[in-house]
C-alpha cells in the first residue's frame, strides 16, 4: 500500500483526488480528474490511498472520558463543533480565536472539535494552519456527533455548534449556528467573574 500523500488525497470529493498512484507523476496540489494522470473517467484508482491515524500535532484523536476531563478546569470552557465543509463554522473562526487571545489569562478554554470523518482530517488541518491555530484541536475516530450528543443530550445535531461548560465540567449553554465575537463575548464574559 502507497504511503499517503496529503497533497493528492485531498478527501471525499470524488474517487480521482483519492489516487494515489506511485509509477504516475500527481500535480501536488491539484483536485478532481486531474488529480492523477493515468485515471480518466469511469477508471477507478488502482492505489487507495490509506489515510493517516491524524494529520498533524495540531489534531488529536479523542474519546468520551477525555473529552469529559478536557472540559474541566478553568471557569469557562466554550467547546465549539465545526467542519472543514461547513462554511458558517469556518466564518466563525476569526471570532473563536479572538475570544480565545482576549481571554485566555481569565480563566477560559477554547476547545475545538471537529465533526470531520477520517478522509476529511487532512481538510480539517489544511484549514487549522490557515487560521493559524497553534493549540491541539480534536477529532473522534468514531464519530465526533456521538460524543457531543453524550455531553450534551439536548443538541439537535446542528454544525456549527457550542457548548459552555464550567471548571466541573458541568454543562451550563449551549447554541447552535454562527455568532460573531460580540456574541460570544456577551455569553461567555459574565461566567468569568464568578
Amino acid at each position: 500500500v502507497p504511503e499517503y500523500d496529503p497533497f493528492v488525497y485531498s478527501g471525499v470529493q470524488s474517487m480521482y483526488q483519492n489516487c494515489f498512484n506511485p509509477a504516475r507523476a500527481c500535480a501536488r496540489g491539484t483536485s478532481g480528474a486531474n488529480c492523477c494522470s493515468d485515471v480518466k473517467s469511469g477508471t477507478e484508482c488502482p492505489y487507495p490511498p490509506t489515510p493517516p491515524t491524524t494529520p498533524s500535532a495540531l489534531i488529536k484523536q479523542t474519546n468520551l472520558e477525555e473529552l469529559r476531563q478536557i472540559v474541566k478546569g478553568k471557569k469557562a470552557t466554550l467547546l465549539n463543533l465545526w467542519a472543514s465543509w461547513c462554511e458558517p463554522c469556518k466564518a466563525e473562526f476569526p471570532a473563536l480565536s479572538q475570544l480565545r487571545e482576549n481571554l485566555k489569562d481569565k480563566g477560559f478554554q477554547l476547545i475545538f472539535l471537529s465533526a470531520d470523518q477520517k478522509p476529511e482530517w487532512p481538510d480539517a488541518d489544511t484549514f487549522l494552519k490557515s487560521q493559524k491555530v497553534d493549540f491541539v484541536t480534536y477529532v473522534s475516530a468514531e464519530s465526533a456527533l456521538k460524543l457531543v450528543s453524550a455531553l450534551a443530550p439536548a443538541w439537535e445535531g446542528a454544525v456549527p455548534s457550542s457548548f459552555v461548560f464550567d471548571a466541573d465540567g458541568k454543562l451550563i449553554d449551549s447554541w447552535q449556528g454562527e455568532k460573531s465575537l460580540s456574541e460570544f463575548q456577551a455569553k461567555i464574559a459574565p461566567l468569568l467573574k464568578k
